[in-house]
Order: C-alpha cells, then structure tokens, then sequence
C-alpha cells in the first residue's frame, strides 16, 4: 500500500519525502469552515495507534482464505482502510485500486478489466453515508449491500465492455482479410484493442519494425477506416474510433456488442 500511495502521488504537489509513509499529521473530512470541530468525520490520530491498526488490517485481509466470503471481505477491509485514512493523499483512489487487486488474488479475476471507481463516483454522496453509517450507528447491512450492488454493476459493465472488444477484434481481422493485408498490418491492428491510441514511434518501439513498414500498416489501417490520424507536432497520432468508444463510454451506458464498426456504418 505504501509503494501504491508513492507511485499515486508522484509528481504532485503530495510527492514529498513523506510520500509513502503512513500520514504523520491528524486529517479531518468535510469540513466546510476547514476546522477540524466542523469536519463530518476525524480518523484517528496519527501515530503507533495508527501504524499498528494499519498492519493489523492487512495481517487480517492475509489470513482470510474463504473463496465464498471474499466480497464480503473486501467490503470489510475497505470501510476500515478508508476510515483509518492512513495516507495524507489519495486514499480513496488506492482503496479503490486495492479492491481490484484483491480480487485478483483471491482469484476471482485473472486481468485487471474491472474498475469500481466510476460507480462509487456517480455515487458519491451515499458511498460517504454508507461508511459514516458504519461508523455511527453499526450499520454494516446497507454498506456490504451497496459494496456488494458496485461490484456486481461494474462487473456487468466490464464484462459488455469485453464483450463488445472481441467483436471489434474478430471484425477488425475480417475487414483486413477482405483487403488482403496481412502481416505487421494485422499486428498493429491486434495491438489495438489494449492501446487504441498509437504513434509510428510507438509501433516501431513495440514490434522492432523499420519506419517505412510501420507506415506503410498505418496507411492500411487509415484506408479501412480501422485508424484516423490527427496531425500531432512532427507526426500523427492515430486513433482507433470504435475501440475508444467503448472504452470512454460512462458507466451504465447502452453498449451494443454485434453494431457495425463505425466505418462499416460510413462514420
């Protein structure tokens, strides 16, 4: 967690010899004055108390091995990591990061495909209700609930997401084979579907080619619609429409998986 929050806050106003380190200072939430008397909520102080309560929690996500209880685990872990607020800046995006991370080992993802921030975002308001309800009244049901209901809902969404990508890459490779290109044409096109935006310096790094053949697979993907280029300083940058479209497209939204590529549509 220490790396996470140092590599999170690099180049910030926050990357300080303190970055890294659990906070050393007192931080208080919403407070409208700035006075800590005025703040929703005061973690606890800093200090051993604090340094100890933090080893503990992760001793503790260490020791629980039950596959069924997993979700419930990380909806436990994340109440107190972010009600311990051990870090000066970006807890909440490293307890959100961790939840991702916990599911992949407990292995109940194998990539990371899946991201619970949007969903908490949209819901900010009743995320913060829901952990103050915890600590203010042991309302442990309505947290684990609304854990529980982002979980799911991003899982949803990730998965039409994937969905939708293995369309695009089945339909990118018939769209190539229909013009007979093959070759670094096909790779770059792949490549793609993990990196939709690209340079010609980027393809020559990634696949060791000569300039003139990744351009000559750039000008193939241009000319099928698969790539538009837009003039950025010296060169291009070349966008893949159809794939930035799912990626960029807010959470919850309508995602057809079989629609036509954009340029099959004359978009």
């Amino acid at each position: 967690m220490r790396e996470l929050q140092k590599l999170l806050v690099k180049g910030t106003k926050s990357d300080n010899p303190q970055a890294g380190d659990i906070r050393s200072t007192q931080v208080f939430i919403g407070s409208p004055t700035r006075r800590i008397e005025d703040a929703r909520f005061a973690p606890m102080p800093p200090g051993r108390d604090l340094d100890i309560a933090v080893q503990l929690l992760v001793d503790w996500w260490r020791s629980r091995k039950e596959p069924g209880l997993a979700v419930l685990d990380m909806a436990m872990f994340h109440y107190q990591f972010e009600t311990m607020h051990p870090f000066t800046d970006g807890n909440g995006r490293i307890g959100r990061l961790l939840v991702l991370l916990q599911m992949m080992s407990r292995g109940l993802l194998s990539q990371p495909l899946l991201s619970v921030s949007p969903w908490f975002e949209r819901r900010r308001p009743e995320y913060q209700d829901s952990l103050l309800g915890v600590s203010t009244k042991g309302d442990w049901d309505n947290w684990i609930l609304f854990f529980c209901q982002d979980i799911e809902e991003s899982c949803e969404d990730a998965l039409l997401r994937v969905k939708r990508l293995v369309n695009v890459r089945q339909r990118y490779r018939s769209l190539l084979d229909e013009h007979r290109y093959s070759g670094l044409s096909v790779q770059t096109a792949m490549y793609l579907i993990g990196q939709p935006t690209v340079t010609a310096s980027m393809l020559r790094r990634r696949f060791g080619k000569s300039p003139s053949a990744v351009q000559h697979a750039l000008s193939h993907l241009v000319s099928v619609g698969i790539l538009r280029a837009y003039p950025a300083g010296r060169g291009n940058l070349y966008i893949a429409p159809d794939i930035h479209k799912v990626l960029a497209a807010p959470l919850g939204a309508a995602i057809d998986v079989s629609v036509p590529l954009m340029c099959e549509r004359g978009e």
